[in-house]
């Protein structure tokens, strides 16, 4: 007999969890599934794998900005039955995965030297100088952030007066609201990304530390955890 059209229920249909198991067979073992729930007929995945690179970690440290996004459709004659699955690489790299704010006071913890200024001025403390220039609020990035979340970068600059080479990963970049949520910076964002850097001795960098928040977060202070310093720039 001739086949059913895929929009009519069929004998052949698969469950929406077989389907799902089909899928998970098909993409590549390094596939990292969103939080879509199965029966909303669609899923969201990234890979390093599809998009032809190396899926270990990038020089700088961050994840390889060339992971891509792939949607995964289902075809349902009915709530309950897939009739056909479609795999489709996205155009653009897949969005950032949904991070939560916490409380934890990092901001406010340790360091024998804490210095403040507000936003473009100047702190020079342990041989260190750093200036935050500017909040742009809604920043666009090469890997977009998740839904209900956006992104926020801070344009600054560090000066290494002394003799050794100090280094800065995400974790000592810290944004925090006025009800004390604090946001760990983003391996990479807006170019030229300094969340990840190595500031030689005698030498600078200047570029932008990028946070993704959630909707609602309001930025009031940022804060730089440097070698025995604490550095706090107020924001508004």
């Amino acid at each position: 007999p001739a086949a059913l059209p895929l929009e009519e229920p069929d004998s052949a249909d698969w469950t929406l969890d077989r389907a799902r198991e089909i899928a998970v067979d098909i993409l590549p073992a390094d596939a990292s599934f969103g939080d879509a729930p199965v029966d909303a007929g669609e899923l969201t995945v990234s890979s390093a794998a599809l998009s032809g690179v190396d899926p270990g970690t990038a020089e700088d440290g961050c994840e390889p900005a060339a992971s891509l996004g792939v949607t995964v459709t289902y075809t349902q004659p009915s709530p309950e039955l897939v009739s056909a699955i479609e795999l489709a690489l996205d155009a653009a790299p897949a969005a950032l995965a949904p991070t939560a704010p916490d409380q934890s006071g990092r901001s406010q913890r340790g360091a024998s030297a804490i210095a403040n200024s507000s936003l473009g001025g100047v702190v020079a403390v342990n041989g260190l100088r750093m200036q935050a220039f500017d909040v742009i609020e809604g920043a666009d990035a090469e890997r977009p952030p998740a839904p209900g979340f956006s992104l926020v970068a801070i344009e600054m600059a560090i000066e290494n007066e002394s003799r050794r080479v100090v280094r800065f990963s995400p974790a000592d970049f810290i944004l925090v609201d006025p009800a004390g949520q604090e946001v760990t910076a983003l391996c990479g964002g807006v170019e030229p990304s300094i969340g990840e850097v190595a500031v030689g001795r005698r030498d600078g960098a200047e570029g932008f530390v990028t946070f993704q928040v959630p909707e609602g977060f309001v930025p009031e202070r940022f804060v730089v955890l440097a070698p025995g310093a604490r550095v706090g720039f107020n924001l508004n």
